[in-house]
Protein backbone atom coordinates (compact mmCIF):
# COMPACT_ATOMS: atom_id res chain seq x y z
CA UNK A 1 0.00 0.00 0.00
CA UNK A 2 2.59 2.09 -1.09
CA UNK A 3 1.76 6.23 -0.52
CA UNK A 4 -1.25 5.13 1.44
CA UNK A 5 -0.79 7.97 3.98
CA UNK A 6 -4.88 8.12 5.44
CA UNK A 7 -7.57 5.82 6.06
CA UNK A 8 -11.32 6.47 6.47
CA UNK A 9 -13.83 4.64 8.31
CA UNK A 10 -17.41 4.15 8.16
CA UNK A 11 -18.83 4.72 11.87
CA UNK A 12 -21.51 2.32 12.71
CA UNK A 13 -20.94 -1.14 11.68
CA UNK A 14 -17.28 -0.79 10.62
CA UNK A 15 -15.77 0.00 13.90
CA UNK A 16 -18.72 0.12 16.17
CA UNK A 17 -22.17 -1.80 15.96
CA UNK A 18 -25.11 0.73 17.15
CA UNK A 19 -27.90 -1.74 16.66
CA UNK A 20 -30.14 1.02 15.70
CA UNK A 21 -33.61 -0.12 14.37
CA UNK A 22 -33.55 2.79 11.47
CA UNK A 23 -36.77 0.32 10.26
CA UNK A 24 -38.48 0.91 13.26
CA UNK A 25 -37.48 4.55 13.16
CA UNK A 26 -38.89 4.81 9.66
CA UNK A 27 -41.73 3.54 10.25
CA UNK A 28 -43.37 6.17 13.29
CA UNK A 29 -41.43 9.04 11.02
CA UNK A 30 -43.68 7.86 7.61
CA UNK A 31 -46.52 7.24 10.38
CA UNK A 32 -46.51 10.71 12.06
CA UNK A 33 -45.88 12.29 8.04
CA UNK A 34 -48.85 10.73 6.94
CA UNK A 35 -51.13 12.12 10.39
CA UNK A 36 -49.59 15.63 9.35
CA UNK A 37 -50.91 15.39 5.88
CA UNK A 38 -47.67 15.73 3.94
CA UNK A 39 -47.00 14.91 0.60
CA UNK A 40 -44.45 11.99 1.31
CA UNK A 41 -41.84 10.23 -1.38
CA UNK A 42 -40.95 6.73 -1.84
CA UNK A 43 -40.76 4.91 1.01
CA UNK A 44 -37.89 2.78 0.14
CA UNK A 45 -35.64 5.84 0.74
CA UNK A 46 -33.02 5.51 2.90
CA UNK A 47 -34.12 7.93 6.03
CA UNK A 48 -31.91 10.84 5.77
CA UNK A 49 -32.97 10.80 1.88
CA UNK A 50 -36.85 10.25 2.71
CA UNK A 51 -36.31 13.28 5.21
CA UNK A 52 -35.18 15.71 2.69
CA UNK A 53 -37.72 14.55 0.11
CA UNK A 54 -40.48 14.65 2.51
CA UNK A 55 -38.66 18.63 2.78
CA UNK A 56 -38.77 19.80 -0.77
CA UNK A 57 -42.37 18.29 -1.48
CA UNK A 58 -43.56 20.07 1.52
CA UNK A 59 -41.54 23.21 1.97
CA UNK A 60 -43.37 26.58 3.28
CA UNK A 61 -46.59 24.19 4.89
CA UNK A 62 -46.46 24.71 8.41
CA UNK A 63 -47.32 21.19 9.08
CA UNK A 64 -44.02 20.14 7.47
CA UNK A 65 -42.47 22.01 10.26
CA UNK A 66 -43.61 20.86 13.36
CA UNK A 67 -43.18 17.00 11.75
CA UNK A 68 -39.42 18.19 10.88
CA UNK A 69 -38.50 19.30 14.22
CA UNK A 70 -39.95 15.52 15.51
CA UNK A 71 -38.60 13.71 13.30
CA UNK A 72 -34.77 15.29 13.44
CA UNK A 73 -35.40 14.79 17.48
CA UNK A 74 -36.87 11.02 17.75
CA UNK A 75 -34.30 9.91 15.11
CA UNK A 76 -31.38 12.06 17.21
CA UNK A 77 -33.21 10.19 20.61
CA UNK A 78 -33.04 6.99 19.24
CA UNK A 79 -29.49 7.25 18.04
CA UNK A 80 -28.52 8.41 21.85
CA UNK A 81 -30.14 5.13 23.34
CA UNK A 82 -28.69 3.43 20.54
CA UNK A 83 -25.06 4.64 21.80
CA UNK A 84 -25.67 3.68 25.22
CA UNK A 85 -25.53 -0.15 24.19
CA UNK A 86 -22.72 0.91 21.60
CA UNK A 87 -20.21 -2.33 21.27
CA UNK A 88 -16.90 -1.86 19.22
CA UNK A 89 -15.33 -4.37 16.97
CA UNK A 90 -12.12 -5.74 19.19
CA UNK A 91 -10.62 -5.99 15.39
CA UNK A 92 -11.45 -2.45 14.71
CA UNK A 93 -9.86 -0.71 17.79
CA UNK A 94 -6.75 -2.83 17.49
CA UNK A 95 -6.47 -1.93 13.30
CA UNK A 96 -7.32 1.97 14.33
CA UNK A 97 -4.48 2.08 17.01
CA UNK A 98 -2.35 0.30 15.10
CA UNK A 99 -2.35 2.41 12.13
CA UNK A 100 -2.19 5.48 14.64
CA UNK A 101 1.16 3.63 15.61
CA UNK A 102 2.27 3.18 11.84
CA UNK A 103 1.59 7.53 11.28
CA UNK A 104 -1.19 7.16 9.38
CA UNK A 105 -4.25 9.68 9.73
CA UNK A 106 -7.47 8.13 10.58
CA UNK A 107 -11.17 10.04 9.62
CA UNK A 108 -14.33 8.60 10.06
CA UNK A 109 -17.76 9.70 8.57
CA UNK A 110 -20.94 8.14 9.58
CA UNK A 111 -24.85 9.36 8.17
CA UNK A 112 -25.14 9.77 12.65
CA UNK A 113 -25.44 12.23 14.95
CA UNK A 114 -22.03 13.86 16.09
CA UNK A 115 -23.82 13.38 19.74
CA UNK A 116 -24.12 9.89 19.80
CA UNK A 117 -21.05 9.02 17.73
CA UNK A 118 -18.99 11.00 20.26
CA UNK A 119 -20.46 10.04 22.96
CA UNK A 120 -19.15 6.27 21.69
CA UNK A 121 -15.56 7.37 20.73
CA UNK A 122 -14.89 9.02 24.31
CA UNK A 123 -16.87 6.07 25.78
CA UNK A 124 -14.08 3.12 23.94
CA UNK A 125 -11.32 5.93 23.20
CA UNK A 126 -11.38 5.53 19.79
CA UNK A 127 -8.31 7.37 18.00
CA UNK A 128 -8.93 9.25 14.58
CA UNK A 129 -7.63 12.80 13.06
CA UNK A 130 -11.12 14.35 11.76
CA UNK A 131 -14.98 13.20 12.46
CA UNK A 132 -17.58 14.11 10.09
CA UNK A 133 -21.30 13.42 11.09
CA UNK A 134 -24.46 14.11 8.90
CA UNK A 135 -24.15 17.48 11.06
CA UNK A 136 -21.05 18.38 9.79
CA UNK A 137 -21.64 17.78 6.15
CA UNK A 138 -24.44 19.23 3.57
CA UNK A 139 -24.74 16.10 2.01
CA UNK A 140 -23.85 12.85 3.82
CA UNK A 141 -22.59 9.54 2.24
CA UNK A 142 -23.02 7.81 -0.40
CA UNK A 143 -22.60 11.24 -1.62
CA UNK A 144 -18.84 11.58 -2.53
CA UNK A 145 -19.02 15.21 -0.89
CA UNK A 146 -18.81 13.25 2.42
CA UNK A 147 -15.49 11.35 1.24
CA UNK A 148 -14.15 14.48 -0.62
CA UNK A 149 -14.85 16.61 2.66
CA UNK A 150 -12.94 13.98 4.87
CA UNK A 151 -9.73 13.80 2.57
CA UNK A 152 -9.75 17.55 2.25
CA UNK A 153 -9.62 17.85 5.77
CA UNK A 154 -7.17 15.28 6.85
CA UNK A 155 -5.02 17.38 4.25
CA UNK A 156 -4.16 14.47 2.03
CA UNK A 157 -4.87 13.60 -1.99
CA UNK A 158 -7.33 11.26 -3.08
CA UNK A 159 -4.51 9.07 -4.02
CA UNK A 160 -3.17 8.75 -0.71
CA UNK A 161 -6.49 7.83 0.70
CA UNK A 162 -8.32 4.05 1.32
CA UNK A 163 -12.21 3.65 2.45
CA UNK A 164 -13.20 1.19 4.89
CA UNK A 165 -16.99 0.77 5.52
CA UNK A 166 -19.70 -1.64 5.08
CA UNK A 167 -21.27 0.09 2.04
CA UNK A 168 -20.54 1.19 -1.36
CA UNK A 169 -19.69 5.04 -1.88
Amino acid sequence: MRGIRGVIFDFDGTIVSLHIDFGEIKKRIVEKALLSDLKIPNRNLPLLEFLEEVKRRNRGKKEFEDFYKFACKYLKEKELEASEKSTPFPEGLKLLENLKSKGLKIGIITRNCKEAVEKVINKFNIPYDILLTRDDVEKVKPDEIHLKEAIKRLGLKKKEVIMVGDHKI
